[in-house]
């Protein structure tokens, strides 16, 4: 690109929007990964919650796998770079990455719990209620 003089170029003094120091556009970079790293845990320990609800339904099988193999890792990779020591945040980080494991403990207790009171529920009281279903609107002529 040429100057309005012929016989300079353009340098790009104008460009001011990036920051002339490179390490302040690495602190820039670190900030927003941490912001992401943050969010991404979040995610996982709400996905880990609600592990067995229809709308998860991918998450079942191998998805369950993932789920605990990528929170592992990521709490490792945090350990390994010292997120621990880093204060009340950076060890808050830590553990938010392994409460996808518990989470995910906490809706299997709590599904088998719910499908043992499901099979040991006593027939008389699971009796059908007056609607379509019901036995006496189901042959009746019309």
């Amino acid at each position: 690109m040429r100057s309005r003089w012929s016989d300079k170029f353009d340098t790009g003094d104008g460009l001011d929007f990036l920051p002339q120091d490179p390490s302040i556009l690495m602190q820039i970079l670190r900030r927003i990964a941490l912001v992401l790293i943050w969010l991404a845990g979040v995610i996982f320990v709400f996905a880990a919650a609600n592990k067995n609800d229809p709308y998860l339904i991918s998450l079942r099988g191998p998805g369950n796998i993932v789920l605990v193999a990528a929170s592992i890792v990521a709490a490792a990779i945090l350990l390994r770079y010292g997120y621990w020591r880093r204060g009340v945040a950076g060890s808050a980080l830590v553990l938010l990455w392994c409460l996808p494991l518990l989470s995910m403990l906490c809706a299997h207790a709590s599904f088998e719990w719910r499908k043992h009171r499901v099979l040991q529920a006593m027939p008389g009281r699971c009796e059908p209620s007056v609607g379509i279903l019901s036995s006496d609107t189901r042959h009746s002529p019309r």
